[in-house]
């Protein structure tokens, strides 16, 4: 697991969605993201060739290849569920000072 800063997840999501890699980045709830990481992200599902952003509802039972983490305001279950997502990458999206 690491850590990745908010403002880095653009760049990030572009080279991984350049690899082909299926990204998605979970949140407890869609208001809890800041508008810059949802300007890239379809909401709700999974499609090819996209980054998804989906709630800890939606993940579960679903495998990804990079998996991004928004977890303010998640509890230790949700965490749980959010971090055993990933096929091979786990970031935690770090900083929640970003203006929405």
């Amino acid at each position: 697991m690491q850590r990745i800063k908010a403002d880095e997840v653009e760049t990030f999501c572009k080279f991984h969605w350049l690899l082909k890699n299926r990204i998605v980045i979970i949140a407890n709830t869609f208001s809890s993201i800041p508008l810059s990481i949802k300007s890239i992200c379809i909401q709700g599902e999974v499609q090819e060739s996209k980054v998804s952003l989906m709630t800890i509802t939606e993940v579960k039972g679903l495998e990804f290849d990079v998996v991004l983490v928004y977890d303010q305001g998640m509890n230790e279950t949700e965490k749980y569920i959010a971090y055993t997502r990933c096929l091979s990458e786990l970031y935690i999206i770090d900083d929640a000072r970003i203006a929405f």
